[in-house]
């Protein structure tokens, strides 16, 4: 057991911290040991370690393999390999199994991009985006690659509500069947077959320019305009094909629509890479999940006395709140999971993992080794913490 001399632990910024860590990625954080010196630096270490092991980089089950390779929209090691058949979320392969091609990253948005500028269609890279969105529709808002403050996407605003909250309202593969790229998809919305987007197609006036100014993935009130709000009079359905990565991000191709004055701008049919962990609000609290189904975490926002049994749950872990809480991995758990007891005088059971155990004013972690005795090779712990 390894005590911190840390001040109380405030829920939200636990909730923070681990949102934040999802952000940055796979970490270089050691689980076992922790890098912290300070009362500050000693919490960080702990909801990024407990983050780690949670998430288990999926690289560590394959260490030779190269990201670059593995990351989807990156096929520039094998240029006979259409991208767009290997990567995860893609509507052409739904079938490709989301570990084996990218570390850390599952699936993958497909969304028109315009430069809204004049400068060049500007991408965010998922490692650097702050922007998290539902990018597949399973209520997990996901840490996306994202477009630039200063660029728009093109959105379908399909109930009318001035709000782009679902996948589809971005992504229009799933309006033609076998569309591989955005803008196959938005043929769809060519109601006299002219090859371009305008005017006279039925739902012209329920599309528009999505500019996330904020860059957190959420549509928020004045961020989305109509397409004739914004001066864009019509949209070109063709592009010049021509590809290229941004990063773990892809440009399948450059097209141009005009605007009410004649003058013409850029727009990318695009493809954005989206982390495999994520996260969704509930009226229990936050839960974090992984998208290969892993059990999940999460962030209770009750400060009622709580009893939490992980394995019972199917939870890897769990943040409570201010009462008096019986936290526990559970009977013959052997899984490594998090337990953080919040405020108040809480007791928590680790199981037979190397399980992260925080409480109160004291933060701990608890990892069990084996011994011998002729006691069971690990032996569980329980702390009361005060």
């Amino acid at each position: 057991v390894h005590e911190a001399n840390s001040p109380n632990v405030n829920l939200d910024k636990q909730v923070d911290d681990l949102k934040n860590y999802a952000r940055t990625g796979n970490g270089d954080y050691d689980v076992i040991e922790g890098t912290g010196t300070d009362a500050d630096s000693q919490h960080h270490d702990i909801i990024n370690g407990a983050k780690e092991a949670y998430d288990q980089d999926l690289s560590k089950n394959d260490p030779d393999v190269d990201s670059e390779q593995n990351s989807p929209g990156l096929s520039r090691n094998d240029p006979d390999v259409d991208s767009r058949q290997n990567d995860p979320g893609v509507p052409g392969n739904p079938d490709v199994d989301a570990e084996q091609n990218s570390p850390g990253y599952s699936g993958a948005i497909v969304p028109i991009v315009l430069d809204l500028d004049g400068d060049g269609v500007e991408l965010v890279d998922v490692t650097q985006s702050t922007a998290f969105y539902d990018f597949d529709g399973d209520g997990y808002r996901n840490r996306v690659g994202w477009v630039a403050a200063d660029d728009g996407l093109l959105a379908y605003d399909k109930n009318g509500d001035g709000q782009i909250v679902d996948a589809d309202e971005i992504a229009f593969t799933s309006y033609v069947e076998g569309a591989l790229t955005d803008l196959e998809g938005l043929t769809h919305f060519d109601s006299n077959s002219d090859g371009v987007l305008d005017s006279s197609d039925d739902e012209f006036g329920s599309f528009g320019v999505w500019q996330d100014i904020d860059q957190d993935g959420e549509s928020d009130p004045g961020e989305f305009v109509t397409l004739s709000e914004a001066g864009i009079a019509s949209i070109q359905l063709t592009s010049n094909q021509q590809e290229r990565d941004v990063g773990l991000s892809k440009i399948f191709g450059e097209g141009f629509y005009t605007n009410n004055n004649q003058q013409t701008g850029v727009f990318a049919d695009a493809q954005f890479s989206a982390s495999a962990f994520g996260f969704k609000e509930t009226s229990e609290g936050i839960l974090f999940g992984h998208s290969d189904g892993r059990p999940e975490v999460l962030s209770s926002s009750s400060n009622q006395d709580q009893v939490v049994d992980l394995k019972s749950l199917q939870l890897s872990g769990y943040f409570s709140g201010a009462g008096n809480d019986v936290l526990g991995a559970g009977s013959e758990n052997s899984d490594s999971v998090l337990l953080h007891g919040g405020d108040g005088d809480d007791t928590i059971t680790g199981g037979l993992g190397s399980d992260w155990l925080v409480g109160g004013e004291v933060q701990m972690r608890y990892s069990a080794a084996p011994v011998t005795t002729s006691l069971p090779s690990i032996v569980p712990m329980t702390l009361h913490m005060l």
